[in-house]
């Protein structure tokens, strides 16, 4: 884990002291990072991070992304969950894109230690402007699957698809939802869902106030766990 966050935050900086030297039109960066803390009769500590950084050259697309959340109350953690992720787009034609993707994602407390996957895949856009982005994606990838810390791998072939929105309202608010669907190929009752609306209201140019709701979906869970996990966020975001 501390390997993952020193990278992510090493392609940052790096991203972000090249971006000065090269066109800055083809960067977009969105940091969003929250806390929660609370005393008194009751003790507990939420901590939240989420980076996205893209890279856009002639007709390809290069992001690299990440997400870290966790929970203690009393003393205890409650909720911790990563994800990593590196994205390729190459645009086919004007609303077509072909996609690549390599990631990596824990959450001990959802019933796995750590998920890997490789994906390939189509992305169509539906409408795509400055005020609104609509579009579907479809993928074929392969995962490797911990589930505990016995380190036993399991390894599996999915089929996955994706929708997603922004809408810009006005000059301050701003719309989003996403859906992600994967279902195991092998087991076709072994599937997750997991969506995220979410309103963003700016404060200045470069920060804006952040309200989602994240929902996560397991159809098979581990033995002694929910189907469904929810978290609602506020959050500082920059972007730039």
């Amino acid at each position: 884990m501390k390997f993952i966050l020193t990278t992510a935050l090493t392609l940052f900086a790096w991203s972000q002291a090249f971006a000065q030297t090269e066109n800055l039109n083809a960067w977009k960066n969105e940091s969003e990072a929250s806390v929660i803390q609370i005393s008194g009769n009751s003790e507990s500590e939420s901590y939240s991070a989420k980076q996205k950084t893209s890279y856009t050259w002639d007709k390809n697309i290069f992001t690299a992304s990440g997400k870290y959340i966790q929970t203690e109350a009393g003393g205890l953690e409650s909720a911790r969950n990563w994800e990593a992720l590196a994205a390729y787009e190459r645009t086919i034609t004007e609303m077509l894109a072909g996609t690549a993707s390599h990631g990596a994602k824990s959450d001990k407390f959802g019933g796995y230690v750590q998920r890997d996957s490789t994906d390939l895949g189509l992305k169509y856009y539906i409408v795509k402007n400055d005020v609104r982005t609509y579009f579907f994606g479809a993928a074929y990838g392969a995962a490797r699957n911990i589930k505990d810390e016995t380190g036993q791998e399991k390894y599996t072939t999915n089929g996955k698809a994706n929708f997603e929105l922004t809408e810009q309202l006005n000059e301050s608010v701003k719309l989003g939802f996403k859906v992600n669907y994967t279902s195991n190929l092998e087991d076709g009752d072994f599937y997750f869902v997991e969506y995220e609306p979410s309103i963003s209201v700016s404060m200045t140019k470069v920060l804006s106030l952040k309200v989602s709701q994240n929902t996560k979906y397991q159809n098979k869970p581990a033995p002694g766990l929910k189907k469904e996990d929810r978290a609602l966020t506020t959050a500082i975001v920059a972007s730039f």
